[in-house]
């Protein structure tokens, strides 16, 4: 029996399943490779399985392990030779064609355009209100100057968003980094805290109040 590996990872590993099975389905997966053999064989051809749990310490602690498997093995469904990146991945002169084709010719219509705007309604942006950093004022003036600051050390001087917890009686209760790290140490939906913190709803979530705050 011959197998045709991939590695992947990731945090929450139901969703990542359902997402990869949804996408073969409907003939729609990032991996051509993928796709073309989930269409020749069948989704039921692939097997899915957890090769190795690890306590989360970081994003770039799970992208660390997933390179060690990828460099082991060589996986064939693996296009990126990087975990989680394109980088190392060569593109066609007609494949870059195509992509440029498609962004020039994206047309988002009339009706669409309302429609996200009514989504956005009543939702205030994290960083209104706030000043931008004298490094960051310098890099919109002068635009993509060589010696200017790298792209991490001008995301690095923005202000911070973080999740405070409070308690019904609004005691401070913890400070949280990520709606995913609250998610996975109190097993609550991340999506619907970041609805209520987004849109400001005045009620309590699973016994606690949670507040975006900007440092």
């Amino acid at each position: 029996m011959i197998r045709l590996i991939e590695f992947g990872s990731s945090v929450d590993l139901k969703s990542r399943l359902a997402m990869h099975k949804s996408q073969l389905l409907h003939n729609r997966h990032k991996s051509s490779k993928l796709q073309r053999h989930a269409n020749k064989y069948g989704v039921a051809d692939l097997e899915f399985i957890i090769i190795e749990e690890i306590n989360f310490i970081s994003k770039t602690h799970l992208l660390q392990i997933e390179q060690y498997y990828i460099d082991l093995y060589k996986p064939w469904f693996n296009t990126n030779p990087m975990a989680s990146s394109c980088l190392g991945v060569k593109r066609s002169k007609s494949t870059k064609l195509l992509y440029s084709k498609i962004q020039k010719n994206k047309f988002v219509s009339v009706e669409t355009r309302k429609k996200q705007s009514e989504a956005k309604k009543g939702i205030t942006p994290w960083n209104k209100g706030i000043s931008c950093s004298e490094v960051w004022k310098i890099n919109i003036g002068l635009g993509k100057t060589k010696g200017l600051p790298t792209k991490k050390q001008l995301k690095e001087s923005l202000p911070r968003k973080f999740i405070h917890q409070f308690d019904l009686n609004m005691n401070f209760i913890k400070e949280w980094e990520t709606f995913i790290e609250i998610q996975r140490c109190l097993k609550l939906n991340r999506k619907m805290i970041s609805k209520y913190c987004h849109k400001n709803i005045p009620k309590p979530y699973h016994g606690s109040y949670f507040k975006i705050i900007i440092k």
